[in-house]
C-alpha cells in the first residue's frame, strides 16, 4: 500500500475519532503512532511514542508554566487584579466602552508582572467580567475583550534573535 494513501486512510480515522468526540491530543497520538508503526515498523513505533512523550514532559517551558499560573494566582488572591482593574478604570472612565478600555490596559498591566497569558487572563477576568456584566456589557464582547487582551504578555528575546542578521 502507497505511503499516500496511508496518509488518506490516517486522515479519515482522525476525522472519525473527531466526531466520536475523542481528544484531539489522543487522536492525534494514535493515528500517528499506529500510522508510523505501520509504515517503519511497530518497534520503531513504540520506541518512538516513548522518547517523544519523555522528551514533551521533559520541557522546559511545560515545567515553567505552572509556576506562571501560581504566580498568577498568588497575584489575584493578594488583590493585585482588583487594584490593577480599579486603577485603570480611573484612568479611561471617561472614554466610551470604558470598562473594556480598562480590561485591555489592565491586562496589559497584569501580564508585564506576571509574564502568562493564561493567569493574566484568568486573574483580570475573574474582576473585570462581573464588572462588564452589571454594566450590561453584551457577553460576547466581554469575554472577547478579555480573552484577546489577556496574551498582551511580553516574552523577552532571545540572545539569537537581537542579533542583527547581515
Amino acid at each position: 500500500m502507497e505511503n499516500y494513501f496511508i496518509g488518506l486512510i490516517g486522515i479519515v480515522v482522525l476525522v472519525i475519532l473527531f466526531f466520536l468526540k475523542v481528544p484531539i491530543g489522543f487522536s492525534m497520538l494514535v493515528v500517528g503512532t499506529a500510522g508510523f508503526c505501520y509504515i517503519i515498523s511497530p518497534k520503531a513505533g513504540l520506541s518512538l511514542l516513548g522518547s517523544d512523550l519523555f522528551f514533551q514532559f521533559s520541557d522546559y517551558s511545560l515545567s515553567a508554566f505552572p509556576m506562571f499560573i501560581l504566580a498568577g494566582s498568588l497575584a489575584f488572591a493578594s488583590g493585585m487584579g482588583d487594584r490593577i482593574f480599579a486603577a485603570t478604570h480611573s484612568l479611561f472612565g471617561r472614554l466610551p466602552g470604558n470598562l473594556a478600555v480598562a480590561s485591555a490596559a489592565a491586562c496589559a498591566g497584569f501580564a508585564a508582572i506576571c509574564g502568562s497569558s493564561t493567569a493574566t487572563t484568568a486573574a483580570v477576568g475573574k474582576v473585570a467580567l462581573p464588572a462588564m456584566r452589571k454594566a450590561n456589557y453584551d457577553t460576547a464582547l466581554a469575554t472577547g475583550v478579555i480573552a484577546s487582551a489577556g496574551g498582551l504578555d511580553f516574552y523577552p528575546l532571545r540572545a539569537a534573535d537581537r542579533r542583527v542578521h547581515r
